[in-house]
């Protein structure tokens, strides 16, 4: 009994994990994106910070398209798409 409370002890707090992180994305994608408005960035550090926002925006639009939040996943859709020009 005692072992199958560790057990789900230890998924409640991966869950916990889960869920805080998932709450910050929205913030570093906009971090990302400031970033990238700024001349801060050389050439390489722009393309890479690039691949890292459309990879953010592609997983949390897909997060928001199965939680039924459509009109947040195409905006982040259209965030990921625009940087896909550059």
């Amino acid at each position: 009994m005692g072992n199958l409370l560790k057990i789900q002890c230890c998924r409640k707090e991966r869950w916990n994990r889960l869920i805080a992180s998932s709450g910050l994305d929205k913030y570093r994608i906009r971090a990302i994106q400031k970033i990238l408005e700024s001349d801060l960035l050389s050439a390489s550090q722009f393309q890479a910070a690039i691949k890292t926002l459309k990879e953010k925006c592609t997983i949390y639009a897909a997060g928001c398209r199965k939680r039924r939040r459509v009109e947040e996943a195409t905006y982040y859709e259209e965030l990921a798409e625009k940087y896909r020009m550059k």
